[in-house]
């Protein structure tokens, strides 16, 4: 951590110049894991200068034959602290980042490396250029070796240790006290070996230093001693000198280094220890205290972590070296017994792994290359950090670090261009949009069903007191059209390019209620038929609409509870699905729904065909007029076929991600299928009642029986094959002339409702009627018709009714 202090400035005023002095320690404060902390002024002026400057413009970058990459705004959060060397190195690798690289570089701040692993791994911020990995191993073994939380990218490439220190003159302070008594061999010897702890056990050197008086200094009604240590040989210091039999040593806070008091009882050093904080929460504290001793000239010992020799302008400062460090050392540090060195801390560039990826595609990837590449000496870091310094007359408000910073960058172009690598190429981003053609084609089949239900619907009610629709029940009719235009209308759902929760939810209800309402519809009055005609009921008026609607609402009613508690349990709702195809990222907006359900849903759907296929069957016997057995059966047979076809394809391009064809798929599906159906169940029986085909018309061709089956008949360059049933006659193939050889017309049909013509001599004759009759012939006869129609080349079809065409001779 750095206290930064301005001597000179209210309310410490000294009457001489502004200076600056910065003063490290050991940082061990508790900085909490939900950091980015609130930026102290330092640190918001770095943040200030850093968002308002470009370091390497982009004239600069082309001088240097680079060209950043566009990273599509990808941000990386460097965290700062107030130590300079680390405040100075995040600055260097945050300017390469955004300047070079093309990436966005924001920072958090943070007192100290205490919690920094938790905060990377919380993600309040991904890279930490300078971390004390020794200091904080048991950090290190759970995120970076235990969680994978945290990534170790190497060393920085400098150190730091935490020592004593002396001003330089400080040797001329221990020749001169001992060649005052005469004592000039030793004079030279101590003057020499100054930077040597042995050199503070001299009783006159301890002496001299004991007694100075600085209560001129500690007079600062500002400055006050946090605390103090005393060993039991030493009394307690005092600032005047008078009573001292041991110097004191200056550090900031006991907290931040519980090791010295183990090193001054083990070694036996006759000191005490006085600590004055840190001066970051603005009181003058050591930084004070050590620049006003420098700038009297006075001899004192400081305690502080690392600092360049020439961090301060004034004089140098020497490092006093204890007995070397060892790891058995500090092993007995929990038993008190530390006596040797401040150990060589390895700093460390830690980061998020997320920022630190192998995919080459990765815009990170280009970072992680870098970072493990980034090293800075020593020797540029102490220069940098001096530097950085400025001139000791201006004012602590300099931002020095980020003009040190850029200045480096500048001047060392060969030595970071290696570690620069700009081989992310932005792909092509594509936010997927259902084709025109293919929502065109959904909204024409939907439109088509929808009119054609619509259509339906009208002439049911138009022509409602036929007995041919009075017989089916007209209300169930058009409410199980209802439901089959719900499921068609529900098509259009799937043309929604980004659908929100609720075109999701509606695409999850909409299906499964209209095939509810339209099939128990179906079921219902086919459940009356079977009840009246089976002779399961006495009473057969009990079975009302107002009963059978009760059945209708009970199935719908059955799949709401199950959707709902789909909604309940996990509702549906928009997701996102990403596509990579080469260098091209496509964007799906679809929805989400928890399928489990869905399989309940479609089973009971399943359970409801097949009862109202077992109820058609059961009734295939009853008056035509009562049975549809013959639609319904057609409409469940274009039910399951379209499920057998559609379900698995929709499954298919599902589990492949081809969004466009799951919707045709999808949207087809809830179209063309249905509109099929009802024009199966009702246009045949709407086009009776149109035509004005009664009941009895309609039995008494059902009644003519005719089983008769011709496999060929061959004359001229004529051959037919025909099947005759009960109800109509289908010619399977025909080739014919003009006439037969005996001169009587030959008739042609296809397979449809009306006969298709009539041929006589060499003129055609258009017969076309409402019925479900085709055009019947067999071989050595001709239609009965009229009497005209044997004499007559042309017929009058205007006035022609369907039983002038239902006798065979």
């Amino acid at each position: 951590m750095m206290a930064t202090y301005i001597l000179g400035s209210p309310p410490f005023a000294t009457g001489r110049a502004a200076a600056i002095l910065l003063v490290a320690s050991l940082a061990t404060a508790q900085t909490p894991v939900e950091c980015p902390c609130a930026c102290d002024a330092l640190q918001n002026a770095t943040k200030q200068i850093f968002s308002s400057s470009t370091c390497l413009t982009t004239e600069i970058l082309e001088e240097l034959d680079l060209q950043k990459s566009d990273r599509e705004g990808t941000s990386l959060r460097f965290e700062i602290h107030t130590w300079p060397s680390h405040k100075i190195t995040t600055l260097v690798g945050a300017i390469l980042a955004r300047d070079v690289m093309g990436y966005t570089s924001e920072f958090t701040c943070a007192e100290s490396d205490v919690n920094g692993l938790a905060r990377i791994t919380n993600g309040a911020t991904d890279v930490s250029i300078e971390y004390q990995l020794e200091t904080y191993a048991a950090d290190a073994q759970k995120f970076v070796d235990t969680d994978l939380t945290v990534t170790d990218a190497g060393t920085i490439g400098y150190t730091i240790q935490g020592a004593f220190y002396v001003p330089q003159y400080q040797g001329s302070y221990y020749y001169a006290t001992l060649a005052a008594l005469g004592k000039l061999e030793l004079a030279e010897a101590l003057q020499a070996s100054v930077t040597w702890w042995t050199s503070l056990q001299n009783p006159y050197i301890i002496n001299m230093l004991a007694q100075q008086n600085d209560s001129s200094i500690v007079s600062n009604p500002y400055l006050t001693m946090k605390s103090n240590f005393t060993p039991p040989w030493c009394n307690p210091w005092n600032a005047t000198g008078v009573g001292n039999n041991c110097f004191d040593i200056k550090s900031a806070d006991s907290a931040l280094d519980p090791a010295l008091p183990q090193i001054i009882t083990n070694l036996k050093l006759n000191a005490t220890v006085s600590y004055w904080g840190t001066g970051l929460d603005g009181s003058p504290g050591l930084p004070y205290y050590s620049l006003t001793k420098l700038a009297r000239g006075e001899p004192f010992v400081m305690k502080s972590a690392y600092v360049p020799a020439r961090v301060f302008q004034l004089v140098a400062l020497l490092r006093v070296n204890l007995p070397p460090w060892s790891q058995a050392c500090y092993d007995t540090f929990a038993t008190g017994g530390v006596n040797c060195d401040y150990p060589i801390i390895s700093l460390r560039k830690m980061a998020s792994p997320a920022v630190l990826p192998t995919a080459n595609k990765d815009p990170y990837h280009d970072f992680g290359l870098f970072l493990r590449r980034f090293r800075i000496t020593q020797a540029e870091s102490d220069q940098m950090w001096v530097d950085s310094l400025g001139d000791i007359t201006t004012s602590i408000v300099n931002n020095q670090e980020y003009n040190v910073a850029c200045s480096w960058i500048k001047t060392n172009n060969a030595t970071w261009k290696p570690w620069v690598s700009n081989t992310y190429s932005a792909p092509t981003r594509v936010t997927w949009q259902f084709s025109n053609q293919s929502k065109a084609a959904i909204m024409t089949f939907a439109s088509i069903g929808l009119v054609t239900c619509a259509i339906l619907a009208v002439l049911i009610a138009t022509y409602r007191s036929h007995p041919l629709l009075k017989s089916i029940s007209r209300n169930f009719s058009v409410l199980s059209l209802l439901g089959f235009g719900m499921l068609i209308g529900s098509s259009l759902l799937f043309t929604v390019d980004d659908p929100n929760k609720s075109v999701c939810t509606g695409r999850l209800w909409m299906p499964p209620l209209a095939v509810a309402l339209a099939f128990s519809s179906l079921g219902a009055k086919t459940y009356r038929i079977y009840r009246i005609f089976t002779k399961t009921i006495e009473n057969p008026m009990l079975l009302t609409d107002c009963y059978l609607l009760q059945i209708t609402a009970l199935v719908v009613s059955g799949v709401l509870v199950l959707l709902i508690a789909q909604y309940i349990d996990n509702p549906p709702d928009a997701a996102t699905t990403i596509i990579e195809d080469g260098n091209t990222i496509t964007t799906y907006h679809h929805c989400r729904f928890d399928s489990s359900w869905y399989f309940g849903i479609v089973g009971l759907l399943a359970f409801i065909v097949l009862f109202i296929t077992k109820l058609a069957y059961d009734v295939r016997e009853a008056p035509l007029q009562f049975n549809e057995a013959r639609e319904l059966g057609m409409t469940l047979y274009t039910a399951v076929i379209a499920g057998i076809i559609g379900i698995p394809m929709i499954a298919f391009f599902e589990s492949r991600n081809e969004f466009n064809e799951l919707q045709v798929s999808i949207g087809l599906l809830a179209s063309l299928p249905p509109t099929i159906m009802v024009l199966i169940m009702y246009a045949g029986r709407t086009g009776y009642a149109i035509f004005g085909v009664t009941v009895a018309e309609v039995n008494e061709a059902a009644s003519r029986k005719i089983d008769y089956t011709e496999s060929k008949r061959t004359y001229g360059r004529g051959a037919a094959s025909h099947s005759v049933n009960r109800d109509r006659v289908t010619v399977s193939a025909v080739r014919v002339r003009t006439s037969l050889p005996d001169g009587s017309p030959d008739i042609t049909s296809s397979r449809s409702m009306r006969a298709k013509s009539v041929q006589g001599e060499s003129r055609g004759l258009a017969l076309s009627v409402g019925h479900s009759l085709r055009s019947p012939g067999t071989e050595g006869r001709s239609l009965n018709v009229t009497k005209s129609f044997d004499n007559a080349p042309r017929l009058d079809t205007d006035n022609l009714q369907p039983k002038d065409i239902l006798g065979l001779k």
